[in-house]
């Protein structure tokens, strides 16, 4: 039966696997937490790695937030990220779905050569695909400044979609990874998060409650950003709420688009205000925040569409 599944997979396109597993988990919802087994946890497939020149750059912090274009145009994606990072300064960015192959990681590209780099996979290949030619992909931070601490945290599952029609041979564990940095004697902790997409509102309200669990209170300023994959009305996405009544701000909040966002910043400790930006090879619209630390805000919202 499995061997069944995975060869249809391999002739579906992934909007229609999104959109099955999307009405599975409707009739069928899960919520497991720790399922996994030892090969297969995230943690043991992450890497941490010290930039070259990683060191204090001021009294502002930029920090950016990019998911990958399917397809992984990652040419596209260099090229914008590079212009992003010479036009704002980016000293944070925070990446969801970054490849890593049999041979080279996203990460190696000469782009990041003094970023320091934490990374953990969110989606496993361990069979041959022909869609997903990588080992396997996931979140990954970069900073221009030391990580002092890192974590990695599985968040529960709400689909158990992927096993129906991969049949074991690719993991998807949705993940909160961590890092954790200091500027001008301020502990900042870093969370790139990618939530559920195949799922009820309900379910990432679920992952959002659990990643509030491991948020470590060793930090002054709290981030957590990324791909939340939020494509209800953001006022039955009920994760916002639950974020803000938590203590947390909303830097990318727009509620007059009509349009579902599903990149966002949710910071805790600062005051926030907006800024646009544009770029291309996301699939997604690119967000970033500023972070003045000399008068203890943050500037930040959302980003223009990507061309």
């Amino acid at each position: 039966m499995a061997n069944r599944y995975r060869k249809i997979t391999h002739y579906l396109p992934e909007w229609l696997l999104t959109v099955l597993a999307f009405c599975r988990s409707v009739f069928k919802p899960v919520f497991k937490k720790a399922e996994l087994n030892s090969e297969d946890q995230p943690i043991n497939h992450s890497y941490l790695e010290n930039g070259q020149s990683a060191q204090p750059l001021g009294k502002e912090l930029n920090i950016l937030s990019w998911n990958i274009l399917r397809g992984y145009h990652l040419d596209k994606i260099k090229n914008s990220l590079e212009k992003l990072i010479e036009a704002y300064a980016i000293d944070i960015i925070f990446i969801q779905e970054a490849p890593v192959y049999e041979l080279e990681k996203f990460s190696d590209h000469a782009l990041f050569k003094n970023f320091s780099k934490f990374y953990a996979p969110v989606h496993q290949v361990k069979a041959p695909h022909r869609k997903y030619n990588f080992k396997h992909s996931g979140n990954l931070i970069l900073s221009r400044y030391p990580f002092l601490k890192t974590g990695v945290y599985e968040l529960p599952t709400t689909s158990d979609a992927c096993e129906i029609f991969f049949g074991g041979a690719q993991v998807i564990k949705r993940l909160a990874v961590y890092s954790q940095i200091k500027i001008a004697g301020k502990k900042i902790g870093l969370y790139n998060l990618h939530l559920e997409n195949a799922c009820l509102p309900t379910g990432r309200l679920g992952q959002a409650k659990a990643f509030l669990e491991v948020i470590d209170n060793d930090n002054d300023i709290t981030i957590a950003g990324g791909d939340m994959n939020t494509f209800f009305p953001w006022r039955s996405e009920s994760l916002f709420s639950y974020l803000i009544n938590s203590g947390f701000s909303w830097p990318t909040r727009d509620v007059k688009s009509l349009r579902p966002r599903l990149s966002h910043f949710f910071v805790k400790g600062s005051a926030v205000a907006g800024k646009k930006v544009s770029g291309r090879g996301s699939d997604h619209r690119p967000i970033m925040i500023k972070m003045q630390f000399n008068q203890n805000i943050v500037l930040g919202t959302h980003i223009l569409h990507p061309f």
